[in-house]
Order: structure tokens, then C-alpha cells, then sequence
């Protein structure tokens, strides 16, 4: 697989897991019917979010990395981005 559909791959779960992410919160802290109504009155807030996480992420080196080899700095990487 080319180092570019790879990329991309990682980009597209990337902004799809911080919508998920954005309503399991609210939805784990709230319950789920008022986590729901809460969480879609916030949608803009993801539209912020995401440009902001994929910039971090990136500068970060989190989307550099090579998963399989994965070690102990690449889990520092993470909990710093």
C-alpha cells in the first residue's frame, strides 16, 4: 500500500473518530438522551475541532510514525499531542 493511501486512511478515521469522540463525552457524561440534544447544539464546536486536532496531530509527528514498531517514545508522542 502506498505511503499516501496510507496517510490518507489515517487522516479520514482521524476525522471521523473526533466527532465521535466530541458526542461519547458528552453522551458518557450527560446520559444519552440529554448527551445527544447537548451534543448536536455544539456542532460548530467540531467544526473548530477538527482543523485544530489534524494541525496538532500532524506537528506533533503523529501521522510520521510507524504503528508496528510502535514503542514506548511513540506513546510519549501521543499523550503529548
Amino acid at each position: 500500500m502506498k505511503a499516501t493511501l496510507k496517510y490518507l486512511i489515517i487522516l479520514i478515521s482521524d476525522i471521523i473518530a473526533i466527532p465521535a469522540a466530541f458526542m461519547g463525552a458528552f453522551i458518557i457524561r450527560l446520559g444519552f438522551e440529554q448527551g445527544i440534544a447537548i451534543g448536536l447544539s455544539f456542532w460548530w464546536l467540531v467544526l473548530i475541532f477538527i482543523p485544530i486536532r489534524l494541525i496538532i496531530f500532524k506537528y506533533a509527528g503523529l501521522y510520521n510514525l510507524i504503528w508496528r514498531y510502535a514503542s514506548l517514545r511513540e506513546l510519549l508522542s501521543v499523550i503529548k499531542a
